[in-house]
């Protein structure tokens, strides 16, 4: 089994920070296969990739590239949309699609760490109405990308039907190298706040997919590596936060298996201001390395080390 890590560049975060990766990455080094830093570029309305400086300047990014290329792993940066208005600007115009697929290898081939294993596409927020140009995207960039020798990666929240977002699984799947498939952010409010991502939508997801016809050894599973936290009283989805800092802020979590849909797997904690915070874990991770096993699937990745409960890794 290949892992895969995303890798945050810098501390992020509002009331709970992230630490950047740099540590959990230096300390499991040996057990990742593909390396994602999160700094490729941010999609701008002409087409540009904007290169954050805190993400690309400091001593973690500069000498990442050597560093995995020094262990046998695949480096594979990500990029994302800055926004959903300047993404639906490129689409919108086949002259920027072009331009924006034309710097995208630029940055591949010439920027400090290049060159790259390929590219990790993280678009998201398109509505279906821009299904259709959101594929045509990808197939350019796809082109353009296997031109210079670049693996194409794409990520996609999960889903079990057509509806809910601009993304074709089925033009995925066969344009791009390789699909990782998060499994997190589910939807549905049941129980407040919902879970992250409950084992019978993951199990659906991935039936979903293979009727769209991509391969099960294409297909990444992309786990969660944080955890989720709702004041009493506060917003529906909460506050992201590490796995020690949900376990110093709520009691003893509990399984939650029972679902009319099915079983969820994730542990459910409250905290002493009557908060609620849900708790992925090595256990819950256990019920996650089930679907890769039950359906052959090509690996996992983590989204992001340096987060996560640091008994993962004893189970790899």
């Amino acid at each position: 089994m290949t892992i895969g890590a995303w890798l945050r560049m810098t501390s992020a975060g509002d009331t709970y920070r992230f630490p950047d990766s740099s540590q959990s990455y230096n300390a499991h080094i040996d057990k990742i296969g593909i390396v994602y830093p999160i700094n490729g570029g941010e999609l701008q309305d002409d087409a540009s990739w904007l290169q954050i400086s805190g993400a690309v300047n400091r001593p973690f990014p500069q000498s990442l590239h050597a560093l995995a290329q020094s262990h046998g792993q695949l480096y594979i940066p990500s990029v994302k949309n800055r926004s959903v208005a300047f993404l639906q600007t490129v689409l919108d115009s086949p002259s920027l699609q072009q331009t924006a697929a034309d710097n995208l290898v630029t940055l591949a081939t010439t920027r400090f760490d290049a060159p790259w294993d390929g590219v990790m596409l993280d678009f998201e927020g398109l509505s279906t109405g821009y299904t259709t140009k959101l594929s045509d995207f990808y197939t350019l960039l796809a082109s353009e990308l296997h031109a210079a020798n670049l693996l194409m990666y794409v990520w996609a929240q999960g889903k079990t039907d057509d509806g809910n977002s601009a993304q074709d699984l089925e033009v995925i799947g066969s344009v791009a190298d390789v699909f990782s498939h998060g499994i997190y952010g589910y939807s549905s409010a049941w129980p407040k706040p919902y879970s992250l991502g409950p084992n019978w939508w993951a199990r659906e997801c991935q039936d979903y997919a293979l009727t769209k016809g991509i391969s099960a050894s294409k297909i990444r599973l992309c786990v969660a590596q944080y955890c989720l936290y709702r004041v009493a009283g506060g917003p529906t989805y909460g506050n992201e936060l590490t796995h020690r800092q949900a376990r110093e802020l709520s009691g003893c979590p509990c399984m939650i298996t029972n679902h009319p849909n099915g079983n969820i797997y994730e542990k459910l904690a409250t905290s002493s201001s009557g908060g609620y915070c849900w708790i992925h874990d090595a256990d819950t991770f256990v019920y996650e390395l089930n679907i890769l096993n039950d359906y052959g699937l090509g690996g996992i990745d983590m989204f992001s080390i340096g987060s996560e409960d640091e008994a993962f890794w004893r189970l790899i």
